[in-house]
This record gives structure tokens, C-alpha cells and sequence, in this order.
């Protein structure tokens, strides 16, 4: 019996390791390319978890009301309840967000529209960015990951714009982090695990600001002393205006970002400049900027932009020092053939 299975093992085993790492390359380099992979995995919108849309009563006991209520609410024009191929009512995931966001409402059950369970009766004075700045700081260096993520959630719920929220409480805790992490090895220890929890809050934070379209976006940071995190921020900031971003990370040169935006034919690209560029680093900015002129596409670049303002121009192109600018730039533009998305845009003020 050994035998037989050795032989049997013997037949299914391939001609040579070359020929069956050949066949493994070519089969990854397939998938790659495959829409399914690009839709469902480097461009998924929706890290945290969250579904599309939501049943009328599913929204209802999420805010603590009836589902009659929900129904005359979109009579009403209050509420945009779409139909489904299979005739079920369904509120989508921007329209509940833009819903609450609007009116501010308190949250019941907020897992019943895929939202954490902290969120119950999230308080209002988080409304106020210095006490949440103040609260995140906190969460942070505890390990309160539930905190951390209910405050970045709650200030978007509380009615700021995802550029607020990162340009006024996340970027100051960022700069802080870094700092810590150059002193003692203790202190670089807990700047590290804090770092990473802020990481993965961030993450579910872009999870929720949806990017449900199929524009794809694609950028990165070209510097990485504080990992992952500027590059995502910036990816956050792209999701809130509708782009599925492709978040190439840390230590991305332009050029590899020009590469990217010819391969998935994006739209749109976007960087993160932590420190003063050298001249090639420049001359590949003036490439990228140049291609998505001519691709009719859009170039933001957030950070140490001023050695760029002299070489990199036109109304293609958004260079700003804030977040906060740099999302006005981004919501005033939008493809000519996306007047649906404009829109989409401008209700996220």
C-alpha cells in the first residue's frame, strides 16, 4: 500500500519545479488582472465590514423609530429608498449616512446597519474636535481600540467632513506618536503598538465613508517614517468624495503611481509628500501630471508641496499644505461624465 501511494503521489507530481512555478506565475499574474480581483480585493470600499444597503426596518431600530415612520419619510422626500431587481426596499449605505449625518440622530442599535455597538448613544460633545482630539489621544496610548474607532466614527456622524476629522484630531496625533517613537526603546514600543491601533481605526473609518462607485483612484505617500499612516489618511479623505482608492502605502515614487494609473486606467491619483522632494522625485510628479492631463484625470498632492508649485500646474492638478483645502479641490472637481458623482460629492459637505 505505501508503495502504490508513492507511485500514485508520483504521477500528479509535475515534469519540473520550473514548469510548476511557471504555471503558478502565470495563474497569479491572471488574477491580478482579473476584474473580480480589482472589484473584491484592491479595491474593496468596504474594510470594515459594512453592506450596501439596508431593510427599512433594519434602519428603523437602528435610530429607535418605527418602520412606519421610515416609510413616510421617504414619501415625504426625506428618505431615498431604492428597489432592488427582487422588489425589496432598500436604503443604501451613503443615504443612511447622509441621512444621520444631516439630522444628527442618536443611535439605538447601530449594528443593525453594520455600525459598531459603542456608537449607542454616541455623545454629543464629540462634536467639539478639541475634547475628541483630546479623547483619541487617550484611547490610543491605552489600547482602547473600540474607543479610538467610536470617536473617529462618531465626529462623521456628529456632521464633520472626513478631512476635518483627520486634519484636526488624527494628523496632531500622528506628529505626537512620531515623536514619542524617537525616544526610549519603551517609548518607541508604545508608539508603535498606538500607531497601529490608530492604523486599524483608520481602516474601518474609510470602511464607513464609502467610495461605493467603481471610479477608481490610485496613490500611496512617498516618504514612510510614520508607516502607513499618511498614505491612508489621505485615502480617507479620496474615499469620502466617492473614489474607491487603491492605497499603494508607504514609500510609493510617483512613477510607480503613473504605472498604476495605466494599468487600472484610473481617473484619479493622489499623493502624500512627507518631506521636501529631490530633483528625480520631481521630474516624476511633472510626468504623473502630465498623464492625467492627458488622460482628463485629476492629481491631488497633499504636504511638503512647494517645491512643485513652480513645475506642476493646471487645473488638472490640486497641490495644498491641508487636508481640508485639498478636499474643497477634490469636490470641486469631477469627471465630465460623472455628473451623478458631483452630486454624490457635494452631499457630503
Amino acid at each position: 500500500m505505501k508503495r502504490r501511494a508513492s507511485r500514485q503521489a508520483h504521477i500528479f507530481r509535475p515534469a519540473s519545479p520550473r514548469i510548476f512555478w511557471a504555471t503558478r506565475f502565470t495563474w497569479a499574474a491572471d488574477l491580478l488582472r482579473s476584474q473580480v480581483f480589482k472589484t473584491h480585493f484592491l479595491f474593496s470600499t468596504t474594510p470594515g465590514g459594512y453592506v450596501e444597503g439596508f431593510s427599512q426596518k433594519d434602519f428603523a431600530d437602528a435610530i429607535g423609530i418605527s418602520e412606519s415612520s421610515v416609510q413616510r419619510w421617504a414619501e415625504r422626500g426625506r428618505l431615498r429608498i431604492v428597489t432592488t431587481t427582487r422588489g425589496e426596499s432598500r436604503i443604501l449605505r451613503d443615504e443612511a449616512m447622509r441621512y444621520l449625518r444631516k439630522h444628527k440622530t442618536i443611535l439605538m442599535r447601530p449594528d443593525r446597519i453594520g455600525l459598531p455597538a459603542d456608537l449607542t448613544g454616541f455623545k454629543k460633545d464629540w462634536a467639539s474636535l478639541d475634547i475628541a482630539s483630546g479623547q483619541l489621544q487617550a484611547d490610543v496610548i491605552e489600547g482602547r481600540y473600540d474607543g479610538a474607532r467610536a470617536v473617529l466614527f462618531g465626529l462623521f456622524l456628529a456632521g464633520h467632513s472626513a478631512a476635518t476629522v483627520i486634519e484636526r484630531v488624527v494628523r496632531p496625533e500622528v506628529a505626537r506618536l512620531e515623536t514619542l517613537r524617537r525616544g526610549t526603546s519603551d517609548h518607541r514600543r508604545t508608539a508603535l503598538e498606538a500607531r497601529d491601533l490608530l492604523a486599524r481605526a483608520l481602516k474601518e473609518f474609510r470602511g464607513l465613508l464609502g467610495g461605493s462607485g467603481r471610479r477608481i483612484s490610485v496613490g500611496g505617500a512617498t516618504e514612510g517614517g510614520a508607516g502607513i499612516l499618511p498614505s491612508l489618511q489621505l485615502a480617507c479623505v479620496v474615499t469620502s468624495r466617492g473614489w474607491q482608492t487603491m492605497d499603494m502605502g508607504a514609500r510609493t515614487p510617483p512613477r510607480l503611481v503613473a504605472q498604476a494609473v495605466s494599468t487600472y486606467n484610473a481617473r484619479f491619483a493622489w499623493m502624500e509628500l512627507d518631506a521636501a522632494p529631490s530633483e528625480r522625485t520631481v521630474s516624476e510628479f511633472v510626468h504623473l501630471a502630465q498623464m492625467m492631463r492627458d488622460k482628463g484625470g485629476f492629481l491631488a498632492v497633499h504636504g511638503a508641496v512647494d517645491a512643485l508649485r513652480d513645475v506642476v500646474k493646471g487645473d488638472h492638478v490640486a497641490l495644498a499644505t491641508s487636508l481640508i483645502e485639498l478636499d474643497e479641490a477634490i469636490s470641486d472637481w469631477q469627471p465630465a461624465d460623472d455628473e451623478p458623482a458631483r452630486r454624490r460629492g457635494s452631499d457630503r459637505r
